[in-house]
């Protein structure tokens, strides 16, 4: 009697996403780092702006929560930051964590690490601030890049590494 072993290999990438609810546009991706290619980019954009357009139903200032189907999961933080000139006293953003494809390791990973989502939040919380008060997406996008380049490299290494020890070998990164 022959056994036979199947081994599966999962690809993955990981992306940030920043989008802002614009009062007469609605919400809209701000940044998405890195990259998405056109077809990728339109189901993720279409995806999270119903998301956040959900989210702008609630009133509390700060929600987390996570969003999963075949496609993709993200882990979403939507919060509010006071500002005078916004309608209603402050403008609302989400930062969001992607995950493309779904892998079910993966999603248990991005939801037992919501630390660096909030560091994500303190460290683009001026920039984001400073948009609100000028509008300047070419500034946010260049002054931040540094802080994307940041959390996406310490996420992946902290993804990378939790999913080391639930499934050796399963998976590759994009």
């Amino acid at each position: 009697m022959v056994l036979a072993t199947i081994q599966f290999r999962f690809k993955f990438d990981l992306h940030l996403a920043v989008l802002y609810f614009d009062e007469i546009l609605g919400p809209q991706t701000m940044a998405l780092y890195p990259e998405l290619d056109e077809k990728h980019k339109d189901f993720v954009e279409k995806i999270l702006t119903k998301i956040m357009d959900l989210g702008a139903l609630d009133v509390k200032s700060s929600w987390q929560f996570m969003y999963s189907d075949l496609k993709m999961t993200s882990q979403n933080l939507s919060f509010k930051i006071p500002h005078p000139n916004a309608r209603g006293g402050s403008g609302e953003f989400m930062i969001c964590l992607l995950l493309l494809p779904s892998y079910s390791h993966g999603i248990s990973v991005l939801s037992s690490n919501w630390k660096t989502m909030y560091s994500f939040q303190d460290k683009i919380i001026d920039d984001l601030t400073m948009f609100l008060e000028n509008k300047n997406l070419d500034q946010l996008i260049s002054n931040s890049l540094s802080i994307f380049e940041e959390i996406y490299l310490e996420y992946k290494e902290y993804f990378l590494s939790q999913l080391e020890l639930l499934s050796p070998s399963t998976y590759e990164f994009g």
